[in-house]
């Protein structure tokens, strides 16, 4: 029973790979050579739902379909509160992805970031997931889950470059649940080191 746990949680995670896929656009020298300024488009896009994946869940999922259905339903009122929850406290998932996409494309000095309407091309930034989840089987502690992409445009409408990532846990320490909501602080290290860490590995090929 704990190896077919396993299994499952390991389809989890490929299907965390899969979701949202975009494909990677490598950016050729012209582009490059033609692209001194870019604009970081204000909106970010983000889904409809945190996603929450938190202890016991995966027990049900040893139950065929049933249980995987119950799993999900489970998992919908924590999402909802916790998402909340950060809301209330000003953890913000597109600021903190937003911010940490300009902190280290000026960090690269490969662009100058404008923030004028004008420049030579703009970033489109996506969040296809975001929320917390157990790191393996049964644990009864949850990390962080990110997976978000970029996309960056020229002025005549061209995509020039594009990458993705997706962060499970991102080596940062894991955390109960009730911990988390009695210090608000928590989620917001977690998703912080998320976005470092996904945003690193998105920027890494621009």
């Amino acid at each position: 029973m704990f190896k077919k746990g396993i299994n499952l949680f390991t389809l989890f995670l490929f299907a965390l790979s899969l979701s949202g896929c975009a494909s990677s656009i490598q950016m050729s020298k012209m582009d490059r050579d033609a692209t001194g300024s870019i604009k970081v488009v204000d909106e970010v896009t983000t889904p409809a739902a945190m996603y929450y994946y938190g202890p016991g869940q995966q027990a049900l999922m040893l139950f065929g379909p049933i249980g995987g259905a119950v799993a999900g339903s489970t998992a919908a009122k924590p999402a909802t509160q916790i998402a909340q929850f950060a809301r209330d406290n000003n953890i913000i998932i597109e600021q903190i992805v937003k911010e940490e996409f300009i902190t280290q494309l000026a960090n690269s000095g490969k662009f100058k970031i404008s923030n004028n309407k004008i420049a030579d091309a703009k970033l489109e930034i996506k969040v296809f997931m975001y929320g917390l989840t157990i790191p393996n089987g049964f644990s009864s502690e949850l990390v962080p889950v990110l997976k978000v992409s970029a996309s960056l445009i020229n002025t005549t409408g061209k995509t020039i470059w594009s990458n993705s990532d997706y962060v499970f846990g991102a080596d940062h320490p894991p955390h109960p649940l009730e911990e988390i909501k009695n210090n608000p602080g928590l989620l917001k290290e977690a998703w912080v080191a998320a976005a470092k860490k996904s945003i690193a590995d998105v920027l890494s090929t621009l």
